[in-house]
Order: C-alpha cells, then structure tokens, then sequence
C-alpha cells in the first residue's frame, strides 16, 4: 500500500502550446522508501493529487535520500466554472494549495485584471477518444447557429485543429447542421508524452456588432485521442 510523503518544493505550471499540466516535486525521504510518484485523486471541486511511495529497497540503504519527480496532464485550462488557478496536492504533513502558473497560454479571468482578449473565450471539458493502428475517429460539432438578421454574421465558423505530424484527415462533410472529421493516424504516437494526442474544435460566433467591443464569441472542445494497441489471440476465439 502506498503512503504520503514530505514535499520541500512544489511546482505547478500549465503549458499553453503542449496543453499539459506539468507538476514537479522535490525532497527528502528515508533512504528505505521508493521513488514517490504523483497520482491525481478524484474530486469535484477541481484537479487534485497526492505524491506517494512504497517502502522497499534492499541491502543496507542511506539513512535518508533526495528525490524529484513529476507528473504530465494532458488538459485544456482554463475551464469555464471550473478552478483553473490552483491545485490540491496531498503530502505528508501538508495538503497544498499550488497555484498553477501559465506559460504561453492567457489564465484564467481575474476580475481586477481581465483581458479583453480572452474574455469571449470558453473551454469545455476535454472529451476521449480511442484510435487503433489502421482505424479511424469521427469528431463531430455542430455549426454555429445564425446571427439575429445575418445568417451566420461575419467571422461565425467551426474549425478543428491537430498536429499533422501525427494526424491525417480523411474525410469531412456535413449532415443535418454538424461538422464531422474523419481522423487517422499519420505518425503513430509512441515517443515519451506523445500519447495522448490533442485535438481542438473550435466554434466562432458573431456576436452582432462590428469592432473591438464585439469580440466573437470562441468555445474550444478539446479532445485527448489516445493510440490504443488491440491484443490478438492467438489461439482463436474470444478471451474471457
């Protein structure tokens, strides 16, 4: 089973272009203990997670050691209703309440000093998918509605964003009011923290005015699309 350990330095910070939480950890442990490891735990209120270990070694061990680790999130933040500032991470002896310093990317509103810029932005909770080697992944949103007395307005528009290193698209076409893409993989995604892969749906809606006071009005829905590996059996027939 494992258990809490003591934390000297923390760090958190979310990275914009890579869209990944990064939380970093140092200290000092007993020399009998394992490597800790991050773990996030289940709670509503926002991200939270605990640094543990195991007790182990063998032979004779130093009386106490220095560790670091880290933890990579693949996550889209800020998220509207949602604490996107900081995070909960259990240690022993201490629960911290990191706040989560943003590189390269707009954080969350502050309302003492809000950024027209991202102001119209939201982020809605990232959605999975699953693609095998060969397969292929419809991603579907629908096409924003049409502006009262323009249809669609200047600037209204729903678009996908991937890295084509490692995607290609197939396909898309449109049926009954939504946008659907055909996704499959180009490269496939198995170099350290290649997978999950991150897609972005973008829908842009003009909000009826013309200048910077009418900024349209954007929803980002991420997706983290993970290269999955179905095992074969070899002897033929289903497995229990």
């Amino acid at each position: 089973m494992s258990f809490l350990v003591p934390v000297t330095k923390l760090d958190v910070s979310y990275h914009g272009q890579g869209r990944y939480l990064l939380i970093q950890a140092s200290g000092v442990i007993p020399g009998a203990w394992l490597t800790p490891f991050i773990q996030q735990e289940e709670w509503i209120g926002g991200l939270k997670f605990s640094i543990r270990t195991h007790a182990g070694g063998l032979g004779r061990q130093p009386g106490t050691k220095p560790f670091s680790t880290d933890f990579r999130l693949q996550i889209n933040l800020p998220i509207v209703d949602f604490n996107s500032k900081t995070v909960l991470v259990d240690t022993l002896g201490k629960t911290w309440d990191a706040p989560i310093t943003y590189i390269e990317w707009p954080g969350p509103e502050d309302p003492e000093n809000s950024d027209d810029s991202t102001k119209d932005l939201e982020t809605s909770f990232s959605q999975t998918g699953w693609l095998p080697d060969g397969g292929e992944l419809v991603i579907t949103a629908k096409i924003p509605p049409s502006s009262p007395g323009l249809p669609g307005g200047p600037g209204s528009s729903v678009e996908i964003s991937y890295n084509k290193v490692f995607f290609t698209q197939v396909s898309s076409h449109v049926h009954q009011g939504e946008l659907n893409w055909t996704l499959s993989w180009k490269k496939l995604p198995t170099g350290e923290y290649e997978n999950p892969q991150l897609v972005d749906v973008t829908q842009t809606t003009w909000q009826g005015g013309v200048g910077p006071e009418y900024p349209p009005h954007k929803v980002i829905q991420p997706y983290n699309v993970y290269f999955i590996v179905f095992e074969e059996n070899k002897q033929g027939g289903a497995q229990d």
